[in-house]
């Protein structure tokens, strides 16, 4: 039996100790002890996976040899051979070091699978506070008791402002506005973009999240 061969352990040879050197006026026999062993070998890393099991298989054990005066009123035979089936048998064991002794080793399965999720949650709980906490912090409501300007009184009133003041204050206001309202659309730009990159990382959060539960459960069933 080889413990190194995993495809084909019971290993057959040519036994030299088996030697018929036959003498003048001798008779010789050999008795040749057969003897039956059995291997039990589990070749896989999980429980599960195939590749183990009982084998049985026969090897010589012994070669007795004897040597004795031919007597011909007897026995008038220069040489015997006899297959004896021996008593004794032999038992192999091979064992791959699998999955669940590697995890018993440093803690358990259940202890590494935590673990696991820890660090898994590690990495993406960070994106979601960020994600709760400029979601509030950006997120502006108006409240129900505003009331909308009316864009015709607006209109007389600048009017009114417009005949008030001469030409250079009113470029002056003009400009100011124009640079306030281009001010508004940028920082709404800059508002937008961050929530649909708070919306992206949320997503690939929730996908780790929803791909990962179902494998840790799997691998809890199977081991």
């Amino acid at each position: 039996f080889d413990f190194e061969d995993y495809d084909d352990p019971v290993k057959t040879f040519i036994d030299g100790r088996l030697v018929i050197d036959l003498l003048p006026g001798y008779s010789k026999r050999d008795d040749v002890f057969i003897q039956k062993n059995e291997a039990q070998t589990q070749d896989g890393y999980f429980s599960y996976q195939p590749g183990g099991g009982v084998k049985e298989f026969v090897e010589i054990h012994r070669v007795d040899s004897r040597l004795s005066v031919q007597n011909d009123t007897i026995d008038n035979s220069l040489y015997k051979l006899l297959f004896v089936k021996d008593s004794e048998s032999k038992s192999y064991e091979r064992k791959v070091f699998g999955m669940l002794e590697v995890t018993g080793n440093i803690g358990g399965l259940f202890e590494v699978l935590e673990r696991s999720g820890g660090v898994l949650v590690a990495l993406f709980s960070g994106k979601v506070f960020i994600f709760s906490a400029l979601s509030k912090l950006y997120h502006v409501e108006e409240p129900d008791g505003t009331k909308k300007e009316n864009p015709e009184s607006n209109n007389k009133n600048k009017i009114q402002e417009d005949n008030c003041n001469d030409n250079s204050s009113h470029i002056s206001k003009g400009s100011a506005v124009n640079l306030k309202k281009s001010e508004d659309v940028l920082a709404e730009k800059a508002h937008k973009a961050m929530k649909r990159r708070l919306r992206y990382d949320w997503k690939i959060s929730d996908f780790v999240y929803n791909f990962f539960s179902p494998i840790t459960y799997l691998l809890c069933y199977c081991c």
